[in-house]
């Protein structure tokens, strides 16, 4: 089995048993600190540990896997505290729909919409860029013919389009990419 399949396999593993975690710290906070903190209380700080919880177990399955950039780091911990945005959004609208609620609804599917939130925001964080992906084939031994518009790798296609984007190019298109590429990658 590959890395990339074991890295899958994973993270399926954690997005599955994420929930039941979840339930089960709750549980437990709720039986240890009830009579210390309000169960909105309880709610709120089993929610911060979900929340690291998924973090690091998602750094450590992916974190060999991503160039690690500045600007992909930064991004990283911005994604964190932008996935918090559309989560409050639903939170508070649950709040202010479900009459009688004392704030656990709201709290709940808050965490929810921040992980559904967060996760893709990390795909976009940490996918690799034309150059990357050049440099990463290049040094696996294959100089590839890339496309123009989204860097997929078109060796051995008989046809002048992108199965990846669907764009379309004549021969010299591919030929002045190459050349222009190369410049980028060398400076």
């Amino acid at each position: 089995m590959s890395a990339t399949i074991a890295r899958l396999i994973l993270s399926t593993v954690v997005m599955i048993a994420t929930p039941a975690l979840y339930c089960t710290l709750l549980f437990l906070i709720m039986s240890s600190m009830r009579p210390r903190f309000s169960e909105l209380d309880v709610f709120i700080i089993a929610d911060g540990v979900f929340g690291v919880f998924l973090v690091f177990a998602w750094l450590l399955i992916w974190r060999s896997e991503v160039r690690w950039t500045r600007m992909r780091v930064r991004l990283t911990v911005l994604s964190v505290f932008a996935a918090l945005l559309p989560a409050a959004a639903v939170g508070i609208t649950i709040e202010l729909t479900i009459p009688y609620s004392d704030g656990e609804a709201g709290v709940v599917f808050g965490a929810i919409t921040w992980a559904l939130t967060w996760i893709p925001l990390t795909v976009f964080c940490w996918r690799e860029t034309k150059v990357e992906r050049a440099n990463r084939l290049r040094m696996m031994g294959i100089n590839a013919i890339v496309c123009p518009t989204c860097g997929y790798n078109l060796t051995g296609l008989r046809e002048a389009s992108c199965p990846e984007c669907g764009s379309r190019f004549t021969l010299d298109q591919i030929v002045a990419s190459l050349a222009k590429h190369d410049v980028e990658v060398k400076s």
